[in-house]
């Protein structure tokens, strides 16, 4: 486990010398009014902001964090940002985060070079990215690492732990890959060289790209690259391979687009069928979620009869999940009205169990085994889709608990921060996967447990 959490708020507030912020700079009186938007967005939006810590406890720490940030002359929004987010990420809530990308997009910065495997709460490189691939040998790739620039795997751990949000330390270790180069050029001593130290006594030493630089570079490459389209966004999405006669993997890495997963699977389900493979195995170890309707569509091969993910939902009404909903064109005019009508700060509860979804007729349905490899980074409507999975015994869970909870934070509205521009993504509703309890805080136990990496093999083992 990682142990306890060891930045302190003059940390929080460090700003690297090697970035101009001048231009993101806001007065004392625009930063208290952000703050005061901050606070009631958090009480009056989510269904239940402060199962993880008292209301009281938020509203103090909001307190002490407003008053270290009025003592500096100079206030920036990544000021602000360093210093609240954290506070955020104590609620636990995977959904819920304070961003400051769009500002952070507007400087030239440090590119970092690498995406990180922290899985057994350790620090590995998992790729190398693109930008970096002929400056960097491709042989640091899965070598677990001590130090970067001085801070021990510990430290970079807790950095992650601490402004990346999640509902679970896999979840925040896992989603900090979208945040390296924020954390490294404000909370890592960001400077031209990085220095990565090994394990195995090895160390590696790069002078690092800037934003404009980068972008040159990979303009370049994609220039020179004769095979830049030889894998489609939807291969990295989900893709399948029938590896031999008796079986097919299918790789499903994320929760998106509908549109376009119905006919993937029209066409993957049609080939098993035409070619008699009576074994499918679904890999979401890496899946971190999207659409659960995605989920229903692919349940609808495997179950013979109406059915739904959900028991039900709680809807919460506030000013903000309001101008979400009047903005949306999905909505008609109708149902704008009856929405606007609710009282702020009121809840429904919403019975999904009756918003049933249809099985694919018998001609289509895929009646070979099939097997579901989950893992602690399969997450949101990733976890939904292995619960239904497991309750209607569609097949066998091979891999560890799920990193998401069967009753967890659902639709997700974005708002702003009056001032500093920064983006709030809150959530409006809870969602009680089909069978959760009240207070079930878990993941989705599998059938067979096993290490996530040797899910596979295991799987594979079974069909032979």
């Amino acid at each position: 486990m990682i142990h306890k959490r060891i930045i302190y708020l003059s940390s929080l507030l460090f700003f690297s010398q090697q970035i101009s912020a001048q231009e993101n700079t806001i007065t004392r009186g625009q930063l208290v009014k952000d703050i005061g938007y901050l606070k009631n967005a958090i009480e009056s939006t989510p269904v239940s902001p402060f199962n993880k810590i008292p209301k009281n406890t938020f509203r103090n720490q909001l307190q002490k964090t407003k008053l270290e940030l009025l003592k500096k002359k100079n206030i920036s929004v990544f000021d602000m940002y360093l210093a609240l987010q954290p506070l955020i990420v104590k609620l636990e809530d995977g959904h819920m985060e304070l961003d400051c990308t769009e500002a952070f997009s507007k400087l030239n910065y440090f590119v970092f070079p690498f995406l990180f495997d922290t899985s057994d709460n350790s620090l590995s490189i998992k790729n190398i990215k693109r930008v970096y691939r002929d400056l960097i040998p491709k042989e640091v790739a899965g070598k677990k690492i001590t130090s970067i620039n001085g801070f021990s795997t510990e430290k970079v751990l807790n950095i992650f732990n601490t402004y990346t949000s999640g509902e679970s330390e896999y979840r925040r270790l896992y989603m900090s890959n979208d945040y390296l180069n924020i954390y490294y050029n404000f909370l890592f001593n960001a400077t031209s060289n990085l220095e990565v130290n090994f394990q195995d006594g090895s160390s590696l030493k790069i002078a690092l790209l800037k934003k404009m630089d980068a972008r040159k570079l990979i303009n370049e490459i994609n220039e020179n690259d004769k095979n830049k389209n030889s894998q489609t966004h939807t291969d990295r999405k989900y893709n399948y391979k029938i590896v031999n006669s008796k079986y097919a993997l299918l790789t499903f890495n994320s929760f998106f687009d509908i549109k376009e997963f119905t006919v993937f699977l029209k066409k993957m389900f049609s080939d098993l069928k035409a070619k008699h493979i009576q074994n499918l195995i679904i890999d979401i170890r890496s899946n971190g979620g999207g659409n659960s309707l995605l989920g229903s569509e692919l349940l609808s091969y495997f179950i013979n009869k109406p059915f739904y993910q959900f028991d039900k939902a709680i809807l919460k009404y506030s000013e903000i999940s309001k101008q979400d909903f009047f903005k949306s064109t999905q909505n008609t005019d109708k149902q704008k009205l009856e929405y606007m009508n609710k009282k702020n700060g009121s809840s429904e509860i919403k019975d999904l169990s009756q918003e049933l979804v249809s099985p694919k007729n018998k001609e289509e349905q895929y009646s070979g085994k099939v097997y579901l490899l989950t893992s602690p980074y399969t997450f949101s409507s990733a976890t939904d889709f292995t619960n239904a999975f497991k309750y209607y015994k569609v097949g066998e869970v091979i891999g560890e608990e799920t990193g998401g909870i069967l009753v967890s934070p659902g639709d997700v509205v974005t708002t702003y921060l009056p001032n500093s521009k920064l983006e709030l993504s809150i959530t409006t509703s809870k969602y009680y996967s089909i069978g959760a309890k009240e207070n079930d805080n878990r993941g989705v136990i599998p059938d067979h447990n096993i290490k996530a990496d040797k899910a596979l093999d295991y799987a594979i083992g079974l069909v032979k």
